[in-house]
């Protein structure tokens, strides 16, 4: 009876040696020119408006709430996928008329 091993390794093909060719100097001075010859794409300069995407700039405060009222806000917050901040901001927006 064969044993395991001697069953695996006369399963495993026999290495394949893979010859490498040698580069060819000529033709690697060809792709490096054609690579480089290739135009640059100007970059265009900086607007001179600001972008309308731009941030407003924000003004970090502390609030103590009582804990009902923070409960409360937060099961809002998390039915409505929104922040605690976006949620306060929308108040005071709608408070505000802004």
């Amino acid at each position: 009876m064969a044993d395991k091993k001697d069953l695996f390794k006369s399963s495993l093909s026999k290495r394949k040696n893979i010859r490498k060719a040698a580069p060819d100097p000529k033709k690697s001075d060809e792709v490096t020119a054609k690579i480089h010859a290739q135009p640059v794409e100007k970059i265009l300069p900086a607007p001179s408006e600001p972008m309308k995407d731009e941030k407003e700039a924000v003004q970090r405060i502390t609030l103590d709430v009582p804990i009902s009222v923070y409960t409360a806000m937060k099961h809002r917050v998390f039915n409505r996928r929104i922040t605690l901040k976006k949620y306060m901001v929308e108040l005071a927006k709608k408070d505000l008329n802004l």
